[in-house]
């Protein structure tokens, strides 16, 4: 699979069981469907799982082209905006279904953004995959 954001191959690593497809370059991360869930249940969220998911749906109501492919079905993303304290993060979600694509550290403002408070302990996920990006872990 290839990046959306930059088009290189993705790497492909295992947190908590979970495969998980990251880009060395952008450091970025691809979540095949269901794979959101299953981090979420794993950070001890299990009953956000769900709702989160939910909650990008209602927000992809009328979602505009993103202009990356998704690395699965190769169609056009849609980006999904998600609001903040602080400001907008956009993220990109599959059409079809086939996943989301998180930029780098999206995923915890995400997730506090829509599950009020609970991404902080995402940062651990942040930190593990700094090991395979080469990113320090001071430079967040």
């Amino acid at each position: 699979m290839k990046c959306p954001a930059c088009r290189v191959a993705l790497l492909t690593v295992e947190h908590e069981g979970i495969e998980l497809d990251v880009c060395a370059t952008c450091r970025g991360t691809w979540f095949d469907a269901e794979e959101l869930d299953l981090l979420l249940e794993s950070a001890g969220f299990e009953d956000c799982a769900h709702t989160l998911d939910m909650k990008l749906g209602a927000l992809a109501a009328h979602p505009p082209p993103s202009p990356r492919l998704c690395p699965r079905c190769h169609k056009k993303l849609e980006e999904i905006r998600v609001d903040r304290p602080g400001g907008v993060v956009a993220i990109d979600r599959c059409a079809r279904g086939d996943g989301y694509w998180f930029d780098r550290h999206e995923l915890p403002l995400v997730v506090d953004a829509m599950m009020e408070g609970a991404g902080g302990p995402l940062q651990k996920l942040q930190d593990y995959l700094a090991g395979y990006t080469g990113q320090k872990k001071d430079q967040r």
